[in-house]
């Protein structure tokens, strides 16, 4: 897929190019073609015209152009066979959204790569981290930036729907949206390498396609900037490994999460640290009233970071997101010199601090709740020092961290917490929960074992240095979305 850059941003078309150059001998290929749109329920009208080839539907449509002579289709599905010899090159390029297909060699191929190349070389050297890790950093960089959909901005979750948290089982979601959490974590990241544009671009984004951002903050959006469509079952597809019912859109966007308040504020706040300028009007028509929110609204229960369906409850990690992005607003305010509301937000702050040591805290367990009101443990405890609620090597969360270790890993893998009744879990161990331990344990100081557990984890990445949403602690099969 190309992209490079244009006068103001990046660009990627919705193209797929692929090249055969024949180096030795003669060879003898297949392409076969059968598109479905709309999940597989339609099957689109196909026209062959020479080496081109149209298919659409009532709503899309798709073309392919390419260098061989393709044989008329009899029932929808292209097949064409073709030869080629030591020095042939033959160039094929599907494009979705484009009605009549042009000559191949419009699309530019060869040129396109060459600035697909350099642009993907060049963003790479600005990366700031030049330590042992550069390779898998890149890595990870790389994949986050291609999570970024070009036109708006927008960081998605993840490319993909209904990979199953269990196999065979009915915990499929759709992660196809940006969610403000997990753009949050993207940004910070984005953010420590040296890329402060896409920062900029997600801001911007969202700042314009949510005008009551301030009121009415949505846990996610989809990547035109639209309101996540109903949750509904598509009962046509079967799923991977016959795992039902394949979701699309997400129930989980009706949900209330405070914590969305505090990553946006943090968020922010880190943008300020790398350069983007709060002015008066951002200051008042965002800063001001999502602190003001939290302050309102930090008491109630909520659905939580894992987005559970059910019973509200008062998660831990939500209050101490809540503090978090007050404690943001504050150091933005000073910055900006707006310090009229900081008395009041530093109040509130004191409010959820004793609250969460208080209600959060479990003298049995030695440890941070995952909610008020039980001693069961939440691997999300682990962003406490990473959000400074706490210092690395606080006490509290030193015993958290270990009974966190104790109760939740499987070798170096953790899972999110223990489901009710405390029967083990079917579900996968969360992966990115394994490398808040590792930041937690570098921070405390205790850097043998951190490292331990982060070669552990380089090993389980796939082929390519992907990783999925969870991982089989037993099989180490990868489960859930794909990448994550």
């Amino acid at each position: 897929m190309p992209c490079s850059n244009s006068s103001d941003a990046w660009s990627a078309p919705p193209e797929i190019h692929r090249i055969l150059n024949c180096v030795e001998g003669k060879v003898r290929f297949r392409l076969d073609l059968d598109p479905r749109f709309d999940y597989g329920l339609v099957r689109p009208d196909v026209v062959v015209d020479g080496r081109n080839a149209s298919f659409r539907s009532q709503r899309d449509e798709m073309v392919l152009a390419s260098t061989v002579r393709l044989k008329p289709p009899k029932t929808g599905h292209l097949s064409t066979d073709f030869q080629m010899s030591r020095g042939d090159r033959e160039v094929f390029v599907l494009s979705y959204g484009e009605a009549e297909p042009r000559e191949v060699e419009e699309y530019n191929t060869i040129e396109q790569l060459q600035e697909t190349e350099i642009f993907w070389r060049t963003w790479v050297r600005k990366l700031r981290y030049e330590g042992r890790w550069r390779r898998e950093v890149i890595r990870s960089a790389l994949t986050l930036k291609m999570l970024v959909y070009a036109p708006t901005g927008a960081i998605v979750a993840a490319p993909t729907t209904s990979l199953p948290e269990v196999f065979g089982g009915d915990m499929n979601w759709d992660y196809r949206y940006s969610w403000i959490r997990d753009s949050a974590h993207s940004l910070w990241a984005f953010h420590l390498l040296g890329d402060t544009s896409e920062a900029e671009r997600y801001l911007r984004w969202l700042i314009e396609t949510d005008p009551a951002l301030d009121l009415n903050l949505r846990l996610m959006y989809t990547i035109q900037g639209q309101p996540v469509a109903p949750e509904r079952a598509v009962s046509s597809l079967e799923g991977y490994r016959g795992s039902m019912p394949v979701r699309i859109g997400n129930a989980a966007a009706q949900q209330f999460q405070m914590d969305a308040y505090g990553y946006m504020l943090d968020a922010l706040y880190f943008s300020t640290r790398h350069g983007l300028s709060i002015t008066r009007g951002m200051y008042y028509r965002f800063v001001k009233p999502l602190a003001d929110f939290i302050v309102d609204h930090w008491r109630l229960p909520g659905n939580g970071i894992w987005e559970l369906r059910g019973k509200k409850r008062h998660y831990v990690e939500t209050k101490a997101m809540c503090y978090a992005g007050l404690e943001r607003a504050v150091e933005i305010a000073r910055v900006s010199k707006h310090m009229e509301d900081v008395p009041e937000w530093r109040r509130a702050m004191h409010e959820i601090r004793r609250e969460i040591l208080s209600k959060g805290w479990s003298g049995r367990r030695k440890a941070f709740r995952m909610h008020y009101g039980t001693d069961a443990l939440d691997s999300a405890s682990l962003l406490m020092p990473l959000i400074g609620f706490t210092r690395p090597r606080d006490r509290r969360i030193v015993s958290t961290v270990d009974a966190v270790m104790k109760e939740l890993a499987r070798n170096s893998l953790l899972y999110r917490y223990k489901p009710n009744g405390g029967s083990k879990t079917r579900e996968g161990a969360f992966l990115v929960c394994s490398f808040w331990l590792v930041a937690c344990l570098a921070r405390m100081g205790r850097t043998r074992k951190a490292l331990s557990i982060f070669k552990d984890l380089l090993g389980y990445a796939n082929h390519v240095g992907l990783y999925s949403e969870e991982i089989n602690p037993d099989t180490l099969e990868f489960m859930g979305n794909f990448p994550h």
